[in-house]
């Protein structure tokens, strides 16, 4: 019974690895054509935070917090009104020949109010201005989620190429491997089970070199995206990262960073 079930087995395999062996390696697929824009690691962050739609929506939201606190202040100012009526009076009234009421009347008026007491006022002016310190550590904060999307979508772009050229490799290795594999299996010197893994390895390898291609592609349109254009973008440098120099201490690094100040003022 073993002996039987390994044998078609063999039969089936041997069916199948003629057809591969008879047919040319199938081409890869392409990649989607990108005629990409190509900018530096700084240009992509300069650009970025000044073209994304969400750092102007964030710049926005400060300058409604700027016109409601100057509406909130307002009321606190002293309030002046004034008034001029003028009246003309016709006809004109006489007796014996002397005019009893003047023709033209003038009348002026004036009013000035200052609040001496307002406890609510000065609670919503406190609250405006609180309003708009909260919208600015969220303009920072937007500045600073915008620029590490954009850096690490131009950085997933650069990894993506070295995995393609490192999958291209092993693409070439496995086409090697299964060729000298079917040269042997044709000889009769070889096994048919060494074919059909080398066969196999080099079909797996194929869908990771186009998985590659596919990222690189993803990553250009991501990069676009946070760049505000129209058409995707492609890294034209590997960037150096180096530290900043200000002091690495747990207390600068909880400080300054935007998010917490965020939290903070919330």
């Amino acid at each position: 019974m073993f002996k039987l079930l390994v044998t078609t087995v063999i039969a089936v395999a041997s069916l199948t690895t003629g057809a591969y062996a008879q047919a040319p390696a199938a081409a890869p697929a392409a990649a989607p054509t990108v005629a990409a824009e190509k900018v530096t690691f700084q240009d992509a962050i300069d650009r970025a935070l000044k073209r994304n739609p969400t750092i102007a929506e964030a710049s926005a939201d400060i300058l409604r917090a700027d016109a409601l606190l100057r509406q909130a202040r307002s009321a606190l100012f002293p309030q002046a009104a004034g008034s001029l009526t003028g009246t003309v009076s016709t006809p004109v009234v006489e007796f014996n020949g002397v005019e009893t009421s003047p023709r033209g009347q003038l009348t002026a008026g004036a009013n000035v109010s200052q609040l001496l007491y307002a406890p609510v006022t000065w609670a919503l002016r406190n609250q405006a201005a609180d309003t708009k310190v909260v919208a600015e550590r969220g303009l920072d904060e937007a500045k600073r989620q915008i620029a590490l999307s954009a850096a690490e979508a131009f950085l997933t772009i650069i990894t993506q190429r070295r995995l393609i050229d490192n999958s291209q490799l092993a693409v070439d290795t496995a086409k090697a491997h299964f060729d000298y594999a079917h040269q042997l299996q044709e000889r009769g010197a070889g096994s048919l089970l060494n074919e059909l893994r080398a066969q196999q390895e080099f079909s797996a390898d194929q869908v990771t070199l186009e998985n590659a291609r596919l990222s690189v592609y993803r990553a250009q349109e991501a990069l676009g995206v946070l760049l505000g254009s129209d058409a995707a973008m492609d890294a034209a440098d590997e960037p150096a990262l180096t530290v900043p120099p200000t002091p690495d201490t747990p207390d600068t690094r909880v400080a300054e960073r935007a998010d917490v100040k965020l939290s903070v003022a919330r």
